[in-house]
């Protein structure tokens, strides 16, 4: 599966920061950026990573409210 920072190419000209670290390079070469993330060594989730999270988090939310609590268990959606 493809995300966003396999396919964005980076749009820096003449640096780019990534972390801590500078990096030289041409302003014409376009690399993506997940060569650029490579190159520093530097990890970032992807999105369904981060849709995961997201959804835990909410389900937790959820979980507070008795109404909504009961809705799920009862599996009743109103609409």
């Amino acid at each position: 599966m493809r995300n966003y920072y396999d396919e964005t190419p980076c749009e820096a000209s003449e640096t780019l920061r990534l972390g801590k670290k500078w990096i030289k390079r041409n302003g014409r070469e376009r690399r993506h950026n997940k060569e650029m993330l490579d190159f520093v060594n530097e990890k970032r989730f992807s999105l369904s990573d981060l849709a995961s999270r997201r959804w835990c988090i909410n389900r937790g939310h959820t979980l507070r409210h008795n109404k909504e609590l009961h809705s799920m268990l009862e599996c009743t959606v109103e609409g």
